[in-house]
């Protein structure tokens, strides 16, 4: 059994026990502690990390009940991820809407991206950059970022290159992941700010280290190509397999082109058209285009469910 499990299931335990007893004794102080929000939240984050969501969605949901604002987003969440509740993009904003209604971070930023995306109610960008700039102001670092999109589209506020910079970097410097990625791909296509492969690779990889699949494809070109750092085909392949074990459609078609040409790897035009259907049938189109190249070429055919690449 999984012993955060155990711990949690010993917690629920012990709290019961001192409900009774001071239901007995006629002590208040446990019987409070039973119906203190703020407990009740912890009881129900501890309930998560032990995997048990329909656990925490009761003690969120009581905890929200009595007012807590986090455990009203956090009720939300459960909402909208369908975990511990039957999945309803409604009810989530409902619950968000009360969180963000007592200036909760997480409660604003989770509004402003229902109407970002339309996810319970019609989309409406203003509405969300509304919410992302009041969550922003407390440093939520997701708003910082989800700003920095809106400005780079121009979605919600004027379009602008420079002030998408400055959200990225903010949510970047607090160590926020797909900002680091985005600022890379500024300096990589000098957006907003003076290009700049030497920075581009530095905030690639600080994302990749955190697992981001866009930054290690990313970084993985600069090592292909030598942009920024010194040419290494072995590195660039390193990254690209990182990515497509989590099947990056990138990560995929770049792994064919290192099989094709023979970087890193011993050429492998089989191996390559196995990368390259891949990489199309997780969403990449080219991807079908270099294997029909192949074929044209004289490549013969082979059954995708039984082939094993060799590299």
């Amino acid at each position: 059994m999984n012993r955060s499990f155990m711990t949690l299931n010993c917690i629920l335990t012990l709290l019961s026990c001192l409900v009774l007893l001071a239901a007995f004794w006629g002590l208040p102080v446990a019987a409070s502690a039973a119906g203190d929000p703020d407990l009740l939240l912890r009881m129900g984050e501890a309930a998560v990390e032990a995997g048990d969501y329909d656990n925490a969605f009761d003690l969120f949901t009581r905890a929200a009940e009595a007012g807590n604002a986090k455990a009203q987003y956090n009720v939300g969440v459960c909402y909208a991820s369908g975990k511990g509740a039957e999945q309803s993009d409604e009810k989530a904003l409902e619950w968000f809407r009360l969180s963000a209604e007592q200036g909760c971070a997480l409660g604003l930023s989770a509004m402003g991206r229902s109407y970002y995306y339309g996810r319970g109610v019609e989309q409406d960008y203003n509405k969300a950059v509304e919410y992302f700039f009041a969550a922003a102001e407390q440093q939520d670092t997701v708003s910082l970022f989800c700003l920095g999109n809106c400005f780079r589209e121009g979605q919600g506020v004027t379009k602008s290159p420079e002030e998408a910079v400055a959200y990225y970097q903010a949510a970047a410097d607090a160590g926020y992941a797909l900002a680091q990625h985005n600022l890379g791909i500024c300096y990589e296509e000098g957006s907003g700010v003076a290009q700049s492969w030497d920075k581009a690779v530095y905030y690639y990889t600080l994302a990749a280290e955190q697992g981001v699949d866009g930054a290690r494809v990313r970084l993985g070109n600069c090592y292909r190509f030598g942009n920024g750092v010194p040419q290494s085909f072995e590195k660039a392949l390193e990254l690209y397999r990182l990515a497509a074990a989590q099947g990056d459609c990138y990560a995929l078609y770049n792994i064919g082109i290192a099989c094709e040409n023979g970087e890193a790897v011993e050429q492998n035009l089989s191996d390559a058209a196995w990368y390259y259907l891949k990489a199309y049938m997780k969403g990449y189109a080219p991807g079908l285009e270099a294997y029909f190249r192949l074929r044209i070429n004289g490549l013969e055919g082979f059954d995708l469910n039984t082939y094993t690449p060799q590299n």
